[in-house]
């Protein structure tokens, strides 16, 4: 005889909405046509690369500085962000090298995590431009209403993130993770 479940399967969710009032009536084109906000996608998404190989030299700290270590190719053979952001976790956490590391450090690997996760939130998600100019984003895409949970979205946003990976990348280059 079989043992009835503990827990209900899953299904369809009720909606977990945070949705903002977005203008009714009218029309939405896909996309983003303003050209501020275009160029400024464009830099977001240019601009990561460099943030990505300024945590080689991180990533080479981590691994003990070592004049011979092949630091870039291992940390390029690492395709997965999230597996880099493990192991570069746990080399800071779990080896005796690392032991007097300071805060910094970890403060380097939160910040390359939460812009890792910003900058793939809004190159994956859906972009609209509202007939009056202004451009609303989508998240989410996983539900039939999706395109309800939009948001508008303001350029200073995109600059704030922008901002945030040239701090990040000048605290890696400059290596004031080392400085107490």
């Amino acid at each position: 005889m079989n043992t009835p479940r503990s827990k209900k399967p899953k299904r369809y969710p009720p909606s977990k909405s945070k949705r903002t009032p977005i203008p009714t009536g009218g029309s939405y084109e896909s996309g983003v046509t303003d050209s501020k906000m275009k160029k400024l996608l464009g830099e977001l998404a240019s601009y990561w690369p460099h943030v990505e190989d300024a945590m080689v030299h991180f990533f080479h700290e981590l691994l003990g500085a070592q004049r011979f270590i092949p630091s870039r190719q291992l940390y390029k053979s690492i395709v997965n962000t999230q597996i880099r952001i493990g192991i570069m976790r746990t080399l800071l956490e779990r080896t005796p090298l690392n032991k007097t590391r300071s805060d910094k450090y970890d403060e380097v690997i939160d910040e390359f995590a939460s812009l890792n996760g910003q900058r793939n939130t809004y190159l994956h998600g859906l972009w609209y431009t509202y007939e009056d100019g202004r451009t609303f984003f989508c998240e989410l895409a996983i539900d039939e209403d999706h395109f309800l949970d939009q948001r508008e979205i303001k350029h200073k946003e995109i600059e704030n993130v922008i901002n945030r990976m040239r701090s990040l990348q000048a605290t890696i280059k400059m290596k004031q993770y080392l400085r107490p």
